[in-house]
């Protein structure tokens, strides 16, 4: 990466660090850069999706100041000798960090980045500007949300209703936090809310089988969850140009969450951080969030396997007579990507940045398992209570009692919100699946050189490859497997994002050029490879068994010799493709 970007002279970037914390409101190269004035700030961001996205980067940044963000415009010209001018302004906000970490930033510095072309890198200049000593507000402790520089108005709010919108929604708010949602462009409006809440943990006692790392089992089997009430004289509403954060607490010091409405974006990102959970009680507590709305799903809830084929699942329902002793437990599913719940009139899908288990427990209702903190061992073999601290633990016996160190450990997740028409739950989620499953990757890096040197990318093109992919396909995997004087031969997977029927349009075929793929080579030859890339697909279809029942295979030759392939909705095709070198 350092190799990609460098100055007419030759001059290169000194380090790039990959900022792998900021779900943390860490990146400590951009941390150090931005204390004082003596380095130059960059960032380049890399987009691995094959399509361009727009978006929002928020950097971990030490200084209350103003700053100035800028896109590099400056690249090689088709003939190698001339360059494109240098930099382009980018709107940019500075707000406060939320999150009290040791390391954490005070402020986040939010920016626009506009058309990032698919796998590709783009770099940002960011200057550091100080404030003068008229603007200048002293932050009075770590809570305070109030300076002219970090937001433009921060207020309190305390039994009253607001509103903050943008192009795309209206996003309405009461004491007790979000309850309306308004799409501007559909006419649809929706009663929506959140709550927070916790299933208390069965002890085992008389030797049953207790709540645990592999087990769920709430303390009494149909028992709600116990709601965990929000204090409205802390809510506080901090509106920028780039986005608006609401920040909730709650009667426990260890919740809080900021729900966030983007420009020109149709979803609501809900920020939350968990922990240290108090068990002082002596009661394990498995944190879930469940959201409300007026839709009428019958006991219907969907979930994606691995963020690919979404499954139906009915409330309490099995393919045999259940007999059910655990209500709540037993209709948990794992969650990988998005859970949705959906009516004729409308539908609500939920995205997890992570693994978790959700369900639909209620009508018209969500929700989402975010961490678990148990003192007691479920007796599955992990020999322990679940019990994560943020020093580890003693040794196990002779050497030591198996004791934590520590306060309980401490989590941040994003779940985003989309609502909208009837049966379109599938759609909704899959326009975002990829977005949050794969967020552009921010790598932070200085120089010594003079601000006013100008970086510029050593290609003719900022992108990997030569077109952008249709936003229902998935560049899933592209890998160098050889490469010898003459010729490349790269493993290419392909992957349908769309099941049938979940879209009038994006559940359709899609024909697709391999050639679009390759920007400098020219392609020699195409083989298709079973999934796995070990065995040519055409020796596995003559030698596998034949059923009766089998479909007549889609798995053509090449078409018409151009490198066309179909791919159908949910489909994944695997290719080994040889490629001529670039002279």
């Amino acid at each position: 990466m350092k190799n990609i970007f460098q100055t007419e002279d030759g001059v290169k970037f000194e380090n790039v660090a990959y900022c792998q914390l900021r779900n943390e409101s860490i990146c400590e190269l951009s941390q150090d850069a931005t204390l004082d004035d003596s380095g130059h700030l960059y960032v380049i961001l890399y987009n691995a999706l094959a399509q361009p996205r727009n978006d929002f980067i928020s950097l971990p940044v030490s200084s209350h100041a103003h700053y100035t963000v800028e896109r590099s415009i400056k690249g090689l010209r088709q003939d190698f000798t001339t360059y494109n001018d240098n930099w382009q302004f980018a709107e940019s906000s500075l707000l406060p960090n939320h999150f009290e970490g040791k390391k954490s930033s005070q402020f986040i510095l939010v920016f626009e980045a506009h058309a990032i072309e698919p796998i590709s890198m783009t770099l940002f200049r960011i200057t550091k500007n100080n404030v003068s000593k008229e603007d200048e507000v002293e932050i009075d402790d770590k809570h305070s949300l109030r300076s002219p520089v970090v937001t433009n108005d921060s207020r309190s709010l305390h039994d009253q209703s607001f509103m903050v919108d943008n192009d795309e929604i209206e996003v309405h708010f009461d004491n007790c936090g979000l309850n309306r949602i308004f799409n501007k462009k559909l006419g649809l409006n929706a009663s929506v809310r959140f709550e927070w809440g916790y299933y208390k943990s069965f002890d085992g006692r008389n030797h049953t089988q207790a709540s645990g790392a592999y087990i769920f089992r709430p303390e009494v089997p149909n028992d709600d969850m116990t709601k965990i009430t929000p204090v409205p004289s802390k809510t506080q509403i901090i509106p920028t140009s780039l986005l608006t954060e609401v920040h909730l607490k709650y009667e426990v010091s260890w919740l809080s969450t900021v729900v966030k409405i983007f420009k020109g974006k149709p979803y609501i990102d809900i920020d939350y951080i968990v922990g240290p959970i108090n068990i002082d009680d002596g009661v394990g507590k498995e944190v879930v969030t469940r959201f409300y709305s007026d839709i009428k799903n019958k006991g219907f809830f969907y979930s994606d396997s691995n963020g690919r084929e979404f499954v139906k699942r009915v409330r309490s329902k099995r393919s045999w007579n259940l007999q059910e002793f655990e209500p709540v437990a037993g209709n948990f599913y794992p969650v990988n990507t998005a859970l949705y719940i959906e009516d004729d009139v409308a539908s609500m899908s939920l995205l997890t940045d992570r693994s978790q288990g959700g369900s639909s427990l209620i009508d018209g209702t969500v929700e989402l398992m975010v961490q678990r903190r148990i003192i007691h061992d479920d007796g599955r073999g992990v020999g322990e209570p679940m019990n994560e601290t943020d020093s580890g633990m003693m040794p196990y016996p002779p050497y030591g009692d198996a004791s934590r160190i520590g306060e309980g450990v401490k989590i941040t997740g994003t779940h985003r919100l989309l609502y909208g028409l009837g049966k379109s739950g599938a759609s909704l989620a899959r326009s975002e699946m990829d977005n949050i499953f794969s967020p552009i990757h921010v790598f932070a890096t200085t120089t010594s050189s003079s601000p006013d040197t100008d970086f510029f990318f050593m290609k003719k093109s900022a992108s990997a490859i030569q077109k952008k992919l249709p936003s229902n396909i998935q560049l899933t995997t592209i890998k160098v497997l050889s490469v010898d004087q003459q010729t490349t031969t790269f493993l290419i997977r392909l992957s349908h994002g769309y099941g049938r029927g979940e879209s009038d349009l994006l559940s359709s075929p899609v024909l697709i050029n391999l050639a679009d793929l390759f920007l400098y080579f020219e392609i020699l030859s195409v083989k298709e490879k079973t999934l796995t890339g070990n065995r040519d697909l055409s020796e596995w279809l003559d030698t596998k068994m034949k059923w009766q029942n089998d479909l007549n295979s889609n798995h053509a030759d090449i078409i018409n010799g151009r490198y066309a392939i179909m791919i159908n909705p949910m489909e994944i095709r695997t290719f080994e493709v040889q490629v001529q070198n670039a002279g």
